[in-house]
C-alpha cells in the first residue's frame, strides 16, 4: 500500500487525511511524552483505520506508550500480537529491544536477558543482533555475573565485528576485566579495540581507563607515556585523574623532578582538590629520594595536618624519618615521640621506637636508648625488628655498664628465629667483642673462632678470625695466635688489621721466643707507616721488640743500630740495652762507657739502679772483683732500698767468693739474709752459703751457720729458705737420704706456699726414684690438692696422673687430668700434655673416639711446635690400635725427631715396640737403639728399650745377645716395672 501511495490521486490522498492526521497527532503526544494520551490516540487509530498502512506502527508506538507508562503486561501483549501479525516487520525487533532495554533500566536484570534473548532467536539484523547481546553483557554486570558479561560482550566481538556496536562492546570488555582485576588482560583488550576500530569514539576514549591499566599493572613506563599521551584530549576530572596517576607512575620511576611538577599541579593553591593531601604525600616522597629532608618533613607534616585517614598517621613516621636525615635529631625525636603514642598500633609503629631509638643511640642517650629498644620489645614481640632491637639493646647495655644485661640480649637476639643470618653473626661477633673486652678471652676466642668456621666467607669473616688471634694472643697461648694470624694474613691480605696482625705476630713470635721469626713481623710493621710525627700506635714499642730480638739472638750489632735509633730520641731503656748488647758482645769498655753515659745523662731514668748493678757485674766478669765490689757498693750506698740493693749486696759474696776469699763471701752471703730477709734474693744468698762451704769442704760448718742463721732470722721468709735450701743442696748434691729426712721435717714447720710446694715436689720424686709409688703418689697429690698455684703443679699431676694409669685407677687419672687442664689454661703445652693424659685414660675405658677429639683440639690449625707435640704422640697411640701404622709411624717418628725430654723417649720406644710387633724386628732394634744417644737420662724408658731389643733378638734367634740385655737390666735398672718379665725371660732361654 505504501509503495502505492504516490501514484494515487490528489483527490485520493485528500480523502485519506483524516486518519493521517489521526496518527500524526497520536506520534506528536508520544515525542511529547503524553504517553497515556499518545496511547489512546494510537489505539482508536486502530480501531478506526484496521486496514490503514500505518497500522504495524501504530500498534508499535501503542505498545512504547505502555511501556513508558510501566503498564509492562500490556506491551508484551501488544508486542506478542505484533510478532503474530507482522512476523516480518523491521519493527518486530526493535519492539524487543525497547523492551528488553526498558527491563533494563528498571534493574530488572532478568527479564531484560531474556527478552533480548528472543530478539536473537528471530534471526535480527547484525547491528540488532549486536544490540541485544550488548545489553544482555550490561544486564549480566549489573547482576555481578562478569564472566557471563565477558561472554555476551566477546560474542559481539566474534559474530558481528562490523556493527556500531562491535567498539563500544570492546570498551565494555576491558572494563569489566578490569572489574575482575585482570589487567594484563584489560590492557590486551584496550589495545584491540585500538587497533581493530581505530577513530571510533570508544577507541579514543581509552587513553585514562588505559594507562590505569598500566598502572595497576606496575608498568609505570608506558603508564607514563599512555597519560602523557592522552593529556591534550582530556579535561575536566579525567584530566585531573590522569594528571595524578601521571605523577605517582613518575614517582615510581624515581623520575623525581616530573613527579614534583606533576604534584604541584594540586598542591599549588588548590586545597579542595580531591587529589591534593595525596599529592603533599607524593611531594613529600620525592623530595625525601632527591635528598631535600627538611622539604621532606615539611610536606609529610602538611599530610599530618589533614588528618587523613591512612596517610596522616605513615607521613608522621616518615617525618621523624626525614628530620633524621636532615640531622634535626630533636626534632626527629618529638615527632617520632607524637607518632608512637598517637599511633600505638600502626603497622610502621614499631619501626617508629626502632628509628628513636637507633637516634637516641646516636646521640649517646645510652639510658634513653636502652628504655626504647625495650619497649619496642615488649609492645611487639612479632616485630620483624625484634632481632636488630635486641642487638641494639645489648650495644646500649655495654654503653650503660650493664654487662649481664647485654649478655642476656646477645642470646635473645641469636635465639629469635627471625633474625638474618648475618644478624646472627653480627650478634655473636658482638657478644664475642664484649668478652674480649672484659677480658673473658676464653669465651670470645671460642666464640670468634665459631663464627669464623661457621660462616668463613661471611661479613664478619676477617674480623672474626683476626680477633680470635688476638684473644688466643691474650691468654698467652702464643702457638695457637700465631697460626690464627698467619691465616688471616694468607686469606686476607687487604685487611684492615693486617699492619696490627704483623705486630700482633710479631708479639706472639716475641713471646715464644722465637725471635728469627718476630724481626720480620716488626719490620713489616714498622715498614707500613712513615709517620714522620711518631705518633703512629706501638711505632716505639715495636721498635724496642725488633731492637729486643736482635739482643735475644745475640745479634748484637744490628740490636745496636736498633736501640741506637731510640737512644738519639732521649730513650733511656734503648741506651741501657745498647750497654747490654756491648757486654754481651764482649765489649766490656764500650758496654762501660754506655752505662756511665746513662747514669751521666739520665740521673732519673728507671733504668739508672740497673745500669749500676751492670756496671758493677761488667767488672765481676772482666775478674776485677775489687772494682766490682766498689760498684756494687755504690749501689748499696746510693739506693739502700731498691730491690737491687740486695742483689748487689748478693753480687758482693760471689765476687768475694771468686776471689777466694770464703769468710768474706759467706759474710756477703750473710747481709743479704739479714739485710734483705724479704727479698727474692735470700734464697740465692742461702744457696751461696751452702755451696761456699761445701766447695771449701766445710759440710760441718756449713749446717751449724745455717741453724744459727735460722735462729738468728726465726719467724722470717729467710729463715725457712736457709733450712729449705740446706736440704735442697743434699738432694742435688745426691744425698737423697739427707735430704729426705731434712725435708721431712721442713714439711712439719714451713708456711711459706713456694717453698713447701717444692719441699713435697722433691719428696715425691725421692720416694719415686726408690721405687715407693704409693709415698711419691701421698706427696704428689698433697702438692696438687694444697699448692694449685705452685709453678710445680703441672709436673706433679702430670706424675700423678700417670701413677693413677698404672694402678688401673683410669677415672681418678681422667679427673685429675682435667683439672690440670682447667688449672693451666693458658699454657698451651701443659694443656696438650692434660689432653694426653686424658687420652690415656679415655682409649683404656673403650672411649677412644673421645680420645682423638680432644687430642685434635689441640691441633686445630695443623701446626707442630713443641706445645702440639703431645697432641701428635697421643694421636700416634691411636693410629697404632686402630692398626694404621702408616700414620702412627709418622707421627710417633715427628714426636720422637722433635721433642727432647720423656716425650722424645716415650714415642721412640712406641716407635720401636711397633716395628717389634709387626715382626719388623731389625728395624725395631735400629730404632730402639737410638734411646742411648737421645734419651739416656730417661731410666723407665731405657729399660723398656732394651727389654724391646731383647725380645727382637729372640725373634731373629740371637739368644746371646738378648741375654746381655736382659742382664744389663737386671744390673743397670733393678726397680725397672719390666724386671719380672726380664727374669722370665732369662730363665727360659737359658
Amino acid at each position: 500500500m505504501l509503495v502505492a501511495l504516490p501514484a494515487l490521486s490528489a483527490q485520493a490522498q485528500e480523502a485519506n487525511r483524516e486518519p493521517e492526521q489521526q496518527f500524526e497527532d497520536a506520534l506528536r503526544l508520544y515525542s511529547e511524552n503524553v504517553f497515556a494520551n499518545a496511547a489512546n490516540g494510537f489505539h482508536t487509530f486502530q480501531i478506526e483505520n484496521p486496514l490503514h498502512a500505518r497500522i504495524p506502527e501504530a500498534m508499535y508506538y501503542e505498545a512504547e506508550s505502555y511501556l513508558a507508562l510501566g503498564r509492562q503486561d500490556g506491551a508484551i501483549a501488544l508486542l506478542s500480537l505484533f510478532d503474530q501479525r507482522f512476523p516480518l516487520h523491521p519493527f518486530a525487533f526493535g519492539t524487543r529491544l525497547s523492551l528488553g532495554k526498558y527491563f533494563f533500566d528498571k534493574q530488572d536484570f532478568d527479564r531484560a536477558i531474556r527478552t533480548l534473548s528472543q530478539v536473537l532467536e528471530r534471526s535480527p539484523s547484525a547491528e540488532q543482533s549486536a544490540l541485544a547481546l550488548y545489553w544482555m553483557g550490561e544486564s549480566a554486570f549489573q547482576q555481578k555475573s562478569t564472566i557471563e558479561a565477558l561472554r555476551y560482550f566477546e560474542q559481539v566481538i566474534t559474530d558481528f565485528p562490523e556493527t556500531e556496536t562491535a567498539p563500544r562492546a570492546a570498551f565494555a570488555i576491558a572494563y569489566n576485566e578490569i572489574e575482575l582485576g585482570r589487567y594484563a588482560d584489560a590492557a590486551a583488550s584496550f589495545e584491540r579495540l585500538s587497533q581493530r576500530y581505530p577513530g571510533t569514539e570508544f577507541a579514543n576514549r581509552i587513553g585514562l581507563p588505559l594507562g590505569e591499566v598500566y598502572y595497576e599493572l606496575d608498568d609505570f613506563e608506558r603508564a607514563a607515556n599512555e597519560f602523557e599521551r592522552q593529556m591534550p584530549n582530556l579535561s575536566g576530572d579525567s584530566k585531573d585523574r590522569a594528571t595524578f596517576l601521571l605523577a605517582e607512575s613518575l614517582n615510581q620511576l624515581r623520575r623525581s623532578d616530573d613527579a614534583i611538577i606533576n604534584y604541584r599541579y594540586f598542591t599549588d593553591n588548590q586545597f579542595d582538590n580531591p587529589y591534593y593531601v595525596r599529592s603533599v604525600y607524593g611531594l613529600a616522597w620525592n623530595y625525601s629520594h632527591e635528598g631535600a629532608y627538611q622539604w621532606a618533613a615539611d610536606e609529610f607534616a602538611k599530610v599530618v595536618a589533614a588528618d587523613h585517614p591512612t596517610l596522616s598517621s605513615m607521613s608522621a613516621y616518615y617525618r621523624g624519618v626525614s628530620l633524621a636525615r636532615a640531622e634535626d635529631d630533636q626534632a626527629a625525636i618529638q615527632a617520632l615521640t607524637y607518632f608512637v603514642g598517637r599511633w600505638p598500633l600502626h603497622d610502621l609503629s614499631d619501626h617508629g621506637w626502632f628509628e628513636l631509638g637507633i637516634i637516641q643511640y646516636r646521640l649517646r642517650k645510652w639510658k634513653d636508648a636502652n628504655q626504647t629498644f625495650e619497649s619496642l620489645i615488649e609492645r611487639y614481640p612479632d616485630s620483624s625488628l625484634i632481632g636488630d632491637a635486641l642487638t641494639h639493646l645489648g650495644n646500649t647495655a655495654i654503653a650503660l655498664g650493664d654487662f649481664d644485661g647485654a649478655h642476656e640480649a646477645f642470646d635473645a637476639a641469636i635465639a629469635h628465629g627471625t633474625a638474618s643470618s648475618d644478624l646472627v653473626a653480627e650478634v655473636i661477633f658482638q657478644k664475642a667483642w664484649l668478652n674480649y673486652r672484659n677480658r673473658a678471652y676464653e669465651e670470645s676466642a671460642s666464640e670468634f673462632i665459631r663464627l669464623f668456621t661457621d660462616s668463613p666467607s661471611g661479613p664478619k669473616a676477617s674480623e672474626s678470625l683476626f680477633w680470635s688471634a688476638e684473644s688466643y694472643f691474650q691468654m698467652g697461648q702464643y702457638a695457637r695466635a700465631t697460626g690464627l694470624f698467619q691465616r688471616y694474613m694468607r686469606e686476607y691480605p687487604g685487611g684492615q688489621h693486617r699492619d696490627a696482625a704483623h705486630y700482633a705476630l710479631g708479639w706472639s713470635y716475641f713471646r715464644q721466643g722465637d725471635y728469627s721469626n718476630a724481626i720480620p713481623q716488626f719490620e713489616q710493621f714498622l715498614d707500613a707507616f712513615r709517620d714522620e710525627t711518631g705518633t703512629v700506635p706501638y711505632r716505639a714499642d715495636a721498635r724496642l721488640r725488633l731492637a729486643d730480638s736482635y739482643f735475644a739472638l745475640k745479634r748484637y750489632p744490628e740490636a745496636v743500630r736498633a736501640y741506637g735509633r731510640m737512644a738519639v730520641e732521649g730513650d733511656d731503656y734503648a741506651l741501657y740495652q745498647i750497654g747490654q748488647a756491648y757486654s754481651n758482645a764482649g765489649d766490656p769498655f764500650e758496654a762501660i762507657s754506655t752505662f756511665r753515659e746513662l747514669l751521666q745523662s739520665y740521673p732519673q731514668s728507671e733504668w739508672r739502679e740497673e745500669a749500676s748493678y751492670s756496671l758493677g757485674y761488667l767488672y765481676f766478669l772482666n775478674q776485677e772483683y775489687e772494682q766490682s765490689i766498689i760498684e756494687y757498693q755504690s749501689l748499696i750506698d746510693t739506693y739502700p732500698t731498691d730491690q737491687l740493693a740486695a742483689k748487689a749486696q748478693y753480687g758482693i759474696g760471689d765476687a768475694y767468693f771468686n776471689a777466694g776469699d770464703i769468710d768474706a763471701a759467706i759474710d756477703g752471703y750473710q747481709r743479704v739474709l739479714l739485710r734483705y730477709p724479704t727479698s727474692p734474693f735470700v734464697s740465692d744468698a742461702a744457696a751461696g752459703i751452702q755451696y761456699a762451704l761445701m766447695a771449701a769442704g766445710q759440710d760441718d760448718r756449713a749446717d751449724t751457720i745455717v741453724d744459727s742463721l735460722a735462729a738468728a732470722l726465726a719467724g722470717t721468709p729467710a729463715a725457712e729458705q736457709l733450712i729449705f735450701r740446706q736440704a735442697e743442696a743434699k738432694y742435688q748434691s745426691g744425698r737423697t737420704d739427707d735430704a729426705k729426712a731434712d725435708l721431712m721435717e721442713f714439711v712439719e714447720s714451713a708456711t711459706d706456699p713456694r717453698l713447701l710446694a717444692d719441699a713435697h715436689y722433691f719428696l715425691a720424686e725421692i720416694f719415686q726414684a726408690e721405687g715407693n709409688t704409693d709415698l711419691a703418689a701421698q706427696y704428689f697429690d698433697i702438692l696438687v690438692s694444697r699448692f694449685a698455684d705452685s709453678a710445680r703443679f703441672g709436673d706433679s699431676a702430670e706424675s700423678l696422673g700417670h701413677i693413677y694409669l698404672e694402678a688401673g685407677r683410669l677415672e681418678d687419672a681422667l679427673q685429675l687430668f682435667e683439672n690440670m687442664e682447667a688449672g693451666l689454661a693458658s699454657s698451651e703445652e701443659a694443656v696438650t700434655r692434660a689432653r694426653y693424659g686424658q687420652s690415656l685414660a679415655l682409649i683404656q675405658l673403650g672411649r677412644t673416639e673421645e680420645a682423638e677429639s680432644r687430642l685434635r683440639a689441640s691441633i686445630i690449625d695443623g701446626s707442630v711446635t713443641t706445645s702440639t707435640l703431645p697432641a701428635y704422640l697421643g694421636l700416634g697411640r691411636i693410629a697404632l690400635l686402630n692398626g694404621n701404622f702408616s700414620e702412627s709411624d709418622e707421627m710417633l717418628e715427628l714426636v720422637a725427631t722433635r721433642a727432647r725430654d720423656e716425650l722424645g723417649a716415650e714415642a721412640l720406644f712406641l716407635l720401636g715396640q711397633s716395628a717389634v710387633q709387626r715382626g719388623l724386628n731389625e728395624r725395631g732394634i735400629e730404632t730402639l737403639g737410638r734411646m742411648d744417644t737421645l734419651f739416656s737420662g730417661y731410666s723407665h724408658w731405657q729399660a723398656l728399650s732394651y727389654y724391646q731389643q731383647g725380645i727382637a733378638f729372640e725373634n731373629l734367634g740371637n739368644r746371646g745377645q738378648a741375654i746381655r740385655l736382659y742382664e744389663l737390666i737386671q744390673s743397670t735398672y733393678p726397680t725397672s716395672s719390666v724386671i719380672e718379665n726380664v727374669e722370665e725371660r732369662l730363665n727360659a732361654i737359658q
